[in-house]
């Protein structure tokens, strides 16, 4: 008979021996043919792992007669463990936990239902044990924000320090602003929101951030982006044509925008040597707009010394390169979440590409960092 393992850690500092043992001397003794094997670090709170849902896959078309696990918490520790076994259970897989000795199905491939009763039981137990962990947690860190205290972790806010195990400002790099949604705002945008943006100098860096909070009591939709500009040309002696912008890949769609300002068309840009070279001809039709989770950075240089900007923006899905045609002395270069509609869009808010929904509390932050 076949059979699939999964193997299943939370950490890299955690191994699948013990799992891989238990499992070995399992099917040795059943006699059973392991054809095909899945493993993955993944927190057993995720209910979408990817070696997970490519096992279930896999099943739904080979149709083996096992799945075995070396104890259920491998599975998941969330209610979603459930809905995995009825899937299983539907395929006619039977699932094989070692630690419980559960066999989902009978020899005759009916449910087992008493197997099925102690399945629903440690499932909310493993269910229940990792909510009681996360409010202990939760409730810690509460109670030291409370007092002013910092709660943990590795990583600081940015532009703050601790001290006497209080979370300060370091008021001497950094700083930040705050706009707060007020009867004007609302008369052009039908959200209260909080939006604080702040600048943080670390060595030979900037780190801008951005922080929303939705202050409504429905979800709210929005875009936010950069639009840093930079000197073009940087130095008096160098012409325009002598810089180009360095990126990571090798090539990109560029988007062009109609005199509305919106996306209408879009070609394939080949990089040469992975760098665009400028000139004011090139932004005769507007900004150059990409749509590239590949583009993460990229470096403004030229080619008479090794001066350079880079700007890291690792996350932002759309990225504008711009500057007058007419002759501006300056490029902008600017990471969005957002972008302009295309087109034939349907014109409703919901549905426009690249808008962000935010529900009643929830906070969306992200960042970018010029380096010199």
């Amino acid at each position: 008979m076949k059979a699939i393992i999964y193997y299943r850690k939370s950490t890299d500092s955690q191994d699948f021996t013990r799992q891989i043992n238990d499992i070995a001397n399992y099917c040795s003794k059943e006699g059973l043919e392991v054809v095909k094997e899945y493993s993955e670090t993944e927190s057993g709170t995720k209910k979408i792992r990817p070696e997970l849902t490519a096992l279930i896959a896999y099943c739904k078309i080979n149709k083996p007669d096992f799945v075995i696990i070396s104890e259920l918490s491998r599975l998941g520790r969330t209610s979603e463990v459930l809905n995995t076994i009825e899937v299983l259970n539907a395929n006619k897989t039977c699932l094989v936990s070692l630690k419980e000795n559960i066999r989902t199905l009978n020899p005759d491939y009916t449910i087992n239902a008493g197997a099925g009763l102690l399945t629903s039981i440690l499932s909310g137990i493993n269910s229940y044990e990792l909510s009681t962990l996360n409010y202990r947690i939760k409730s810690g860190k509460l109670a030291k924000a409370k007092s002013g205290n910092w709660g943990g972790g590795a990583n600081l806010p940015y532009g703050y320090t601790v001290e006497d195990k209080k979370l300060v400002i370091n008021e001497a790099d950094f700083i930040e602003f705050r706009l707060k949604s007020d009867e004007k705002t609302l008369e052009i945008y039908p959200f209260s929101f909080e939006l604080y943006l702040s600048y943080k100098l670390e060595r030979n860096s900037l780190i801008v951030s951005y922080k929303v909070i939705n202050k409504s009591d429905e979800k709210m939709l929005f875009s936010i982006g950069a639009h840093p500009a930079f000197n073009w040309s940087l130095e008096k002696d160098l012409k325009k044509e002598d810089y180009f912008l360095e990126f990571e890949i090798n090539n990109s769609k560029r988007y062009f925008l109609n005199e509305l300002g919106l996306v209408f068309d879009s070609i394939d840009l080949k990089f040469e040597d992975k760098k665009l070279f400028l000139n004011e001809e090139l932004f005769k039709n507007d900004a150059l707009v990409f749509n590239d989770l590949n583009i993460k950075n990229l470096t403004f240089k030229n080619i008479r010394n090794e001066n350079f900007i880079k700007l890291n923006f690792e996350n932002f899905p759309y990225l504008g390169i711009w500057s007058k045609p007419s002759g501006s002395p300056f490029l902008c270069i600017e990471p969005w979440f957002g972008v302009a509609d295309e087109e034939n869009a349907s014109q409703n808010f919901e549905d426009k590409k690249g808008i962000i929904n935010l529900q009643k509390d929830e906070i969306f932050s992200c960042f970018y960092s010029l380096e010199v």
